[in-house]
């Protein structure tokens, strides 16, 4: 693959990558697989891009997605700048875009790992797109996910319940847990519902959160969206490696 890769790098003109010299290919790395991405660093005239190749064979527009996504919030200058989608399969067996590589590591990897100064910082990011203006190519082209309490509330207990219930088997205390849980259905009803939608980023976990010099961006914008923010915030709550409780 890399020698492929190197291949098809030396076909752009280096206009196509904002460059002002012949393409010369220093380096092409494997960064590693994610959940339906191949991707690559390439070092080219000392300047570092990542390659994304499309892996899901069922998703064929997920690649154009993710550019077009990284499009439209580049201005909030929050996540990688996308240089070049390409849908001509020929040329690495599958559809792939081409953006800007942030230099850095996940949150996970780093030593302010759950600090304050980290948990201060994500809650700034956040609100930064949370505060986004909605435009009218976002209405018409992300996905909407509205989200309501209960199915908050029925993740949470999924998530938490399953590791209990394989653990502790006191009668007195599941009687307790039934009626808190009974008591919380109740009560979630009486929340009042908001119509407010905010953008997502739709992955917001520390796999996707890049730290370097004092900054935070995030990474991997396939699944942006528009949303419910206090369903976005809960989910984080409970998607981080560790909880924010």
């Amino acid at each position: 693959m890399e020698k492929r890769i190197k291949d098809y790098f030396k076909l752009l003109k280096p206009s196509d990558l904002g460059l002002n010299k012949k393409i010369i290919v220093k380096s092409v790395k494997k960064l590693g697989q994610g959940t339906s991405n191949l991707n690559y660093l390439v070092n080219i005239n000392g300047k570092k891009f990542v390659i994304r190749i499309n892996a899901n064979p069922n998703d064929i527009k997920k690649s154009g997605r993710e550019f077009q996504n990284l499009k439209m919030i580049e201005k909030l200058k929050i996540s990688p700048r996308p240089i070049l989608l390409e849908e001509n399969k020929n040329y690495l067996g599958a559809d792939f875009l081409i953006v800007d590589y942030l230099e850095g590591k996940t949150v996970d990897n780093t030593k302010i790992y759950f600090s304050d100064f980290m948990i201060k910082n994500i809650a700034k990011l956040l609100a930064k797109i949370h505060s986004t203006k909605i435009t009218k190519d976002m209405k018409n082209q992300l996905t909407v996910n509205p989200g309501n309490p209960e199915t908050i509330f029925a993740k949470v207990i999924n998530i938490y319940l399953r590791y209990i219930k394989d653990n502790i088997q006191n009668k007195r205390f599941w009687k307790m847990i039934n009626e808190s849980i009974a008591k919380t259905r109740k009560n979630l009803k009486k929340i009042p519902r908001t119509k407010t939608l905010v953008l997502s980023q739709g992955d917001f976990c520390e796999q996707n959160i890049v730290y370097n010099k004092g900054k935070f961006r995030l990474i991997d914008f396939e699944d942006l969206e528009l949303t419910n923010p206090i369903e976005q915030i809960a989910h984080i709550t409970i998607d981080f490696g560790k909880t924010l409780q």
